[in-house]
């Protein structure tokens, strides 16, 4: 697990993977601004 902070881009992949939006996440992905390893905030 990556201990860098959650960034925007990060909470928009959790986002649209929980909802299952697939074309969201493929620009996301594609876009190299998100930490693919990153944790989510679980409270």
């Amino acid at each position: 697990m990556s201990l860098k902070k959650e960034s925007l881009s990060d909470v928009q992949l959790h986002f649209a993977a929980l909802n299952g939006n697939l074309g969201v996440l493929r620009r996301i992905l594609d876009s190299g601004k998100v930490h693919i390893d990153c944790k989510d905030k679980v409270k």
